[in-house]
């Protein structure tokens, strides 16, 4: 995304989307990826998805990271 130019113009909306997908999908290394993009960037996801991908994370090995997520403001 970042390639092409596209990062800044997408909202969180579609971040919280993609990740759910991902993490549907069991795609746990794109989620960490994008997740790290976001923290960095400090996009957080909406509130309905944040729950369930933080846990995704967390048991993906990425306690640390997820506990980024939950904590932005």
């Amino acid at each position: 995304m970042e390639k092409h130019g596209c990062a800044n113009t997408i909202d969180s909306d579609i971040y919280s989307i993609l990740l759910e997908a991902l993490c549907q999908l069991g795609y746990s290394q794109e989620v960490v990826k994008l997740v790290n993009f976001m923290v960095a960037r400090r996009v957080q996801l909406k509130a309905p998805y944040l729950d369930s991908i933080a846990e995704y994370i967390k048991k993906s090995g990425e306690v640390e990271l997820a506990s980024h997520l939950l904590t932005m403001d």
